[in-house]
């Protein structure tokens, strides 16, 4: 495979002001015992360098500071840089550092690249100090940091980078309390995890190896703290560089970039993880704390060593890739993408796949070693695309449970995609365990119990009690309750884990017991118990229910209803055994119950025995035998006759038991005989008295006549009718018992409405009407004062305003009928022609006449422009009068006359005073009034000093009060009017008119 560059995350545009100005972007100070020296030790600074035009070249040289309060003073070594080759594996000194991506080439070895680049410089040192303390520090610095770092609030590129590590060789004298010691120091190897300079992308979760090794096998603690810095070897105490107020560093856990607190630090292994949520460059560092124990086993710090690296968050793109084909080589199954499997040897395998077929499939790290301690994780690349992985663990007991890891792989041709994460869930079954043996008497319950994963198996070894004796065969508590000694086996159907539970069965002495017997509801049995020795027992019988005492080894069974199984429990006083058990089943017979008790019927009726209960054992008869179906039946029918009292005796016997008496008697009521006279027949109006007879007279009966809406009683044997249908009646009498009889009789009604008479009549005053009847066979009229025969069918009527006639008619059966009729007088016409009208020639008069008619007929039609309506106009030439004929709505009529007067000359004249106005008025201008044909030679208007203000020869047209467009003052204006009339009359006429405003 490639080695490919680191910048992972890097695009052009993210470090134009930050690396080409300062170079400077992490470090760490470490230190090694020289080999047979106890003050001698060789110091490593790593240098972490950013490449590219504008860099500072790497220095040929640093310079360590170290002091100590045993010293108080401090003193500086020059650090050169290291020729040839170092780490391990040996590579050479300013090597680049490089995460695997082929794609991108770095300024480091393109100076036209614009994607920056870092390399890793080494500096060395040897250094014997002049004697043991226990507090050594060693420290480098250099400026200056890259700049826009973001969580940093000093200018950029004016804070120097501060490294330093701590260590007490205070006790260098013995073996026993050697504080000989060599630097823990960071682990690289080349993975995504580890590298010191990384680059994460925004809003992926991103897993930092911060783990180290020790040389001397000391424990190791870590926690995150400020960057640091410090102006060379000066005597003041490093400061913290000022962090954005919004992130907090608190040892193990805080936010030292954004990252919504989702910044951990695992203290044990060194590793820390984070989701970044905001593009910028950030620095984090980090501190190795070396703990060893004294003599007494009390832990103390040996001493510190700090990493300051810087971490870049850029956007990526996505990494098309899925997890596949899951499979388990050996020792368990997978189930939904979840490995199970029993304790022990564990292999199995899965693919990470690119989906596009277009990627470098990488892998970059995994928790599996702390989730799953001892597990070997195998990679392999059957394809570019692909990354096989597989799992090798041997898992214990004290591992069951879920176990999930974690996997992240990267996209080593795409340096913008974001590392893919996948977790797979291993879970290992929990190991089987059966509750202990046990043992119980015969008739017990023994609770057996297991743990483990839930699939289980019962069975039971041969010789023991059958499968059966179990509640259940699949549950983690199954009920045993053999009958003798028993070994059940329960297997874990997971992982075929087999464990035995023995449950011992004692039983207690012989036993001889009253056997199964019968006996009759209420009828007393006496049970009995006897052990087949002479040892002392108590006695428990179960249930309790009917007997006399439960605590005797004989008792009494009391009046049982209903058969029992009862259970003694015989137990040894004062011996430590089981108890005997023994049972007896006690058939009782039931007893039975008739429904029926006395009881009295109608004759010719039966009597169904509604019995219930009872047993065929039972021998019955009924006594005597007259009238009964089947006397050796629990339930017969019987049917007395005729009317009387009839007694009945029932008996149940069984041999041993009382008999059981039952006593019936049946009375027998008689069916009355009902007669409900003859029919009858009545006037519309008319009652009638109804009346029935019942028979046997004897018993009591309660009447009903049927339907009794027209009655004035229907509980009696005679009452009145008032109807107004004709009704069939139907009257029933019944006993106190129900029996019923009944008849039918049928009242029929004469219809009353058989007279008939001609509908209401119009007339007007003083006309007559003619009135006629039918139907009946004689008539009388009312009132009689209007009409001229008031007992004719037929009649004339002349009433002299709106009357109402009724007439009374009798039909051949002598029923009455009424019937009226009503003669409306209508009002009389009443008709007005109105005044006289004069008229000039070429006019014409509006007639009009006034009244109460409807309907109008004028005569002579001559110059009328209608004779059918109301108000026609009238032009006759000569003087005429018109008649109008006027009728009503009712057809009544009256006669009017009127004269339209036509005169032979037409008529001028003119106001004499007008006031002017807009216009929307006949009073604004000044008119010649003419009455019939005129033509107007000329019509002058002058003012008072002879001017001629106004001047037509348009009849029509009139004076405004105007000359030449303005308004004439106030005052008297004189006329002159110069006309023709049709016949040739001239007029010639001149006055004054005022003009008023």
């Amino acid at each position: 495979m490639k080695k490919i560059l680191f910048l992972l995350a890097l695009s052009c545009s993210f470090f134009v002001n930050s690396t080409f100005a300062t170079h400077t972007a992490g470090g760490e100070l470490i230190y090694d015992l020289v080999p047979g020296t106890t003050s001698t030790y060789q110091f490593l600074f790593k240098f972490y360098r950013v490449c590219g035009p504008g860099a500072s070249t790497e220095p040929p040289s640093f310079s360590m500071c170290y002091t100590s309060p045993c010293t108080g003073t401090i003193n500086t070594v020059n650090m050169p840089k290291v020729v040839g080759n170092i780490g391990n594996p040996p590579v050479p000194n300013g090597t680049i550092l490089t995460d695997g991506c082929d794609s991108i080439v770095t300024d480091c070895t393109d100076p036209n690249s614009t994607t920056p680049g870092y390399e890793e410089w080494w500096y060395s040192a040897i250094l014997t100090l002049p004697s043991g303390c226990n507090a050594w520090k060693f420290w480098v610095t250099l400026c200056c940091r890259n700049n826009g770092i973001t969580n940093l609030t000093a200018p950029s590129g004016s804070q120097n980078i501060y490294v330093e590590t701590t260590f007490d060789n205070s006790n260098i004298n013995t073996v026993a309390t050697s504080n000989l010691n060599s630097s823990p120091r960071y682990v690289y190897t080349n993975s995504v995890s580890s590298i010191p300079i990384p680059y994460v992308c925004i809003n992926s979760l991103y897993i930092h190896d911060g783990g180290a090794v020790d040389p001397d096998g000391d424990s190791l603690s870590y926690e995150t703290i400020y960057p640091r810095t410090q102006p060379g070897c000066s005597a003041t105490l490093p400061t913290n560089i000022l962090v954005i107020p919004t992130y907090n560093i608190l040892n193990t856990a805080g936010n030292p970039l954004d990252c919504g607190n989702s910044y951990t630090l695992d203290p044990q292994t060194g590793h820390f993880s984070f989701t970044p949520t905001a593009i910028g460059t950030y620095v984090i560092s980090q501190k190795i704390n070396e703990w060893r124990k004294d003599a007494t086993g009390t832990p103390f710090l040996i001493g510190t060593t700090m990493r300051d690296m810087q971490i870049v968050v850029d956007q990526c793109v996505p990494f098309p890739v899925i997890s596949d084909s899951l499979s388990v080589i050996q020792g368990g199954s997978s189930i939904n993408d979840t490995v199970k499997a029993c304790p022990g040897y564990l292999n199995f395998c899965f693919n990470i796949v690119d989906t596009s077929n277009a990627s470098f499939v990488q892998f970059s790290n995994s928790n599996i070693t702390t989730v799953m301690p001892g597990a070997i994780l195998t990679l392999s690349k059957p394809a570019d695309s692909i990354l096989h992985v597989c799992v090798e663990w041997t898992s214990t007991a004290l591992d069951s449970g879920n176990h999930t890891f974690l996997i992240t792989v990267k996209d080593s041709l795409n340096c913008k995609s974001v590392p893919a994460n996948f977790s797979k869930n291993v879970y290992i079954y929990k190991p089987l365990l059966a509750s202990n043996d046990t043992t119980i008497c015969v008739g017990d319950t023994a609770f057996l119990h297991v743990k483990g994963n839930d699939d289980y198996q019962w069975t039971v070894l041969p010789g023991g009690a059958p499968i059966t004796s179990l509640s259940c065969t699949t549950c983690p508590d199954p009920l045993a309750t053999p009958l003798l000694t028993t070994s059940y086996v329960v297997e874990d159907m997971k992982c075929g884990a087999k464990d035995t539970v023995v449950v011992t069965v004692l039983s207690g002495p012989p036993l001889t017991i009253t056997p199964d017997t019968t006996t009759c509801v209420n009828a007393d049995l006496q049970l009995d118990v006897q052990p087949n020795n002479t040892a002392l027992y108590t006695y428990s019988w179960s249930p309790v229910t009917y007997l006399s005492n439960a605590t005797i080894p004989n008792p009494i069974v009391q009046h049982p209803l209903a058969s029992i199984t009862y259970t003694v429990t015989v137990r040894p006083i004062g011996i430590l055994d089981c108890p005997s058990i023994a049972t007896v089943q006690v058939t009782v017979l039931p007893g039975y119950l008739i429904g029926n008790g006395d009881t009295t019927i109608c004759d010719g009726d039966a009597v169904q025995i509604n019995a219930s209960g009872g047993s065929p054992k039972y021998t019955y008869l009924w006594t005597p035998s007259t009238f009964v179906s089947n006397v050796t039946q629990l339930n017969p029918t019987i049917t007395p006759t005729p009317n009387g009292s009839y007694p009945y005796s029932f008996t149940a016997s069984f041999p041993g038991c009382p008999d059981s008496t039952y006593n019936l008697t049946i009375d027998v009521e008689p069916i009355p005989i009902v007669n409900a006279g003859a029919d009858r027949e009545i006037c519309t109006g008319d009652t009638v008295h109804l009346h029935a007879t019942v028979l046997p007279a004897g018993p009591t009966y309660t009447y009903n006549w049927a339907p009794g809406s027209d009655l004035n009683n229907s509980t009696v044997l005679d009452p009145i009718f008032d109807g107004v249908t004709s009704t069939v009646f139907t009257v029933s009498a019944t006993t106190s018992i129900g029996c019923k009889g009944e008849d039918n009789v049928i009242v029929t009604i004469v219809p009353g409405d058989f007279l008939a008479v001609q509908g209401d009549v119009e007339i007007c005053p003083n006309q007559t009407a003619t009135l006629t009847a039918g139907g009946a066979v004689s008539y009388l009229w009312r009132p009689s004062i209007y009409v001229d025969d008031s007992t004719n069918f037929q009649v004339t009527a002349f009433p002299i305003s709106t009357t109402k006639f009724y007439v009374y008619g009798k039909d051949a059966k002598g029923c009455m009928d009424t019937a009226s009729t009503t003669v409306i007088v209508n009002p009389a016409a009443n008709i007005d022609a109105g005044e006289n009208h004069v008229i000039y020639p070429g006019e014409s008069a509006e007639l009009f006449a006034s009244g109460n008619c409807s309907f109008f007929s004028w005569f002579p039609p001559n110059g009328l422009t209608a004779t059918d309506i109301k108000n026609p106009l009238a032009q006759p030439s000569v003087t005429t009068r018109y008649f109008v004929t006027a009728r009503t709505e009712d057809g009544c009529s009256t006669t009017d006359s009127v004269d339209v007067i036509v005169s032979s000359e037409s008529l001028l004249d003119v106001p004499n005073a007008f006031s002017p106005g807009p216009g929307t008025s006949n009073n604004d201008n000044l008119h010649v009034i003419v009455k019939g044909i005129v033509t107007l030679n000329s019509f002058k208007v002058f003012n008072r000093w002879g001017q001629l203000v106004f001047s037509t020869t348009d009849i029509r047209e009139g004076w405004n009060g105007q000359l030449n467009g303005k308004p004439q003052p106030l005052g008297t204006y004189v006329y002159v009017i110069d006309a023709v009339s049709a016949s040739g009359k001239r007029f010639y006429k001149q006055g004054n008119v005022t003009l008023l405003r």
